[in-house]
């Protein structure tokens, strides 16, 4: 991990903390794609995160949203499902820099896909969980 925090960035990789307390995350790749390795995705955002962990926040509680956005030019066709395993290394990475933790009971996750002028990843990360149904009496829900 010491590599990775005086390493180069490559270009398209941005994060934004906001004022409403969300984090937002741009990788310049879509990550919708099942792979053996999936280090050319995590080792750049381990690099953006370590350059910025002083200014992030810690999270016990959040939704994230990861919109997987496709150029235009793709055929509705191109787009995949959200079953893959780059975004559990992303959320990984995440973990360790902003996250208490990435259990069920303290996240919430959200995948989309969506159109946009290039294929990218956006990922935000918002100060709260997305709230459970309680049935009244302390107990929650079930389908």
């Amino acid at each position: 991990m010491a590599e990775s925090r005086s390493a180069v960035l490559p270009d398209g990789y941005a994060l934004e903390v906001r004022e409403d307390g969300s984090v937002a995350i741009r990788l310049p790749l879509r990550l919708s794609k099942r792979s053996n390795d999936s280090a050319f995705v995590y080792a750049p955002l381990d690099t953006l995160l370590a350059q910025h962990a002083s200014a992030l926040p810690r999270f016990k509680e959040c939704t994230i949203k990861f919109l997987h956005c496709y150029a235009s030019s793709h055929h509705p066709a191109d787009v995949r499902d959200h079953d893959n395993l780059e975004t559990r290394a992303v959320l990984n990475v995440i973990e360790r820099y902003l996250l208490t933790s990435d259990s069920g009971i303290y996240c919430s996750n959200i995948q989309t896909s969506c159109w946009a002028e290039q294929d990218q990843t956006i990922i935000v990360i918002r100060p709260y969980k997305i709230p459970v149904c309680n049935i009244g009496d302390g107990r929650h829900a079930h389908l």
